[in-house]
């Protein structure tokens, strides 16, 4: 399936460049993301009037199913299966805390005894984990042996951060199950809308719903040769669907991307998605570097670093209020460390001081 994965490089064109076929049902994912549970999946399969819809729901179902029974932590018994099986590193010592961008907070940590890490992965959906506290969910940014990096989709950081017991485990991408599943059922709902009759060719062969495409002069482009820039007219041309293939580095990308940049010049909006985050970012790296204005939209979690500018967040970071909200955070970290000083055994006077340190 579609992950969600878009950007936008400056009205939307109608074309698309199908390399599965949900591919095109990324381009709603990015309209309302609503989160439904699993337990309602059942209800959205009888709601589904399309075959086709109900069949893509139900693989949804159980996909979701199998992953959550197995990241489930139970007890302390499922955390060492977790860990033999791979999926949990427990315990792990904590050691630089910063916030990072979109002053989200981040952490290092070393996996002080022989674990396997093999199972975590850059960019991993994870939990932060302590005791019977609330997990906190977050990103695995990087992880090299022992060593790693963490982004908590939080807030702040919970107080229980340092304390001796605390791990991290894989937990499914549930985002990226609830953003297609209500992307699937604006489509069912929508069957008059433009997008409809791209599902319909794709899975019904049926074009019939398909807008007319307008034409535009292209200009010659000196590097590309004559099938490229065929197929650069054929886009900039708003044909409703045209499909390039090719071997790799045969210029798939290159060409994409003075496709895009011909219909920008023609006063489009046009909006790009793939199949993964690594192929849009690979995309929208080769548009920036052409000169196109881009915006990076999708799971925040997953951008490459090099686009974080390039995204609503990044945009937002520069702003004032945003800078103000940087300085509260490094003062509030600064009481935190003072709160902390205080050991577990401490009079009533030292109780009072750090409860007060805490609630500055």
């Amino acid at each position: 399936m579609g992950k969600g994965n878009g950007l936008r490089a400056g009205k939307p064109a109608r074309f698309c460049y199908p390399t599965q076929a949900a591919l095109f049902i990324t381009i709603f994912s990015l309209i309302i993301p609503v989160a439904p549970k699993t337990t309602i999946f059942a209800r959205y399969m009888k709601q589904a009037q399309t075959p086709a819809i109900q069949y893509l729901l139900h693989g949804l179902q159980l996909e979701e199913k199998a992953q959550a029974e197995r990241y489930a932590v139970k007890d302390s018994g499922s955390i060492k299966q977790l860990k033999r099986d791979g999926l949990a590193l427990h315990p792990i010592k904590v050691g630089r805390k910063s916030y990072g961008f979109a002053e989200y907070p981040e952490l290092g940590f070393k996996v002080p005894l022989s674990q396997d890490t093999s199972g975590f992965r850059d960019s991993a959906a994870i939990e932060v984990f302590y005791d019977q506290e609330p997990t906190v969910k977050g990103i695995l940014l990087n992880i090299n042996g022992s060593t790693g990096e963490v982004r908590l989709f939080a807030p702040d950081f919970p107080d229980w951060i340092e304390e001796h017991g605390v791990g991290i485990k894989l937990t499914p991408d549930t985002r990226t199950t609830e953003i297609i599943t209500e992307a699937l059922m604006q489509l069912d709902e929508g069957k008059g809308a433009a997008g409809y009759g791209f599902f319909n060719l794709i899975y019904n062969g049926d074009a019939a719903q398909l807008q007319q495409p307008e034409k535009y002069e292209v200009a010659r482009v000196s590097y590309l040769n004559d099938s490229q820039q065929q197929a650069v007219a054929e886009i900039a041309g708003n044909n409703p669907l045209v499909i390039i293939h090719g071997p790799p580095g045969t210029g798939k990308t290159t060409t994409l991307v003075e496709a895009i940049a011909a219909l920008v010049q023609n006063g489009e909006k046009v909006l790009v998605t793939a199949p993964s985050n690594a192929a849009t970012d690979h995309i929208a790296l080769q548009l920036i570097k052409r000169g196109v204005k881009t915006m990076r939209v999708g799971n925040q979690a997953k951008i490459h670093q090099e686009l974080l500018p390039h995204t609503l967040e990044g945009k937002l970071q520069q702003g004032a209020e945003q800078q103000q909200l940087k300085k509260m955070r490094i003062q509030a970290e600064a009481f935190r460390k003072m709160a902390h000083q205080y050991k577990r055994h401490f009079g009533k006077a030292d109780r009072e001081q750090r409860k007060l340190l805490m609630q500055e």
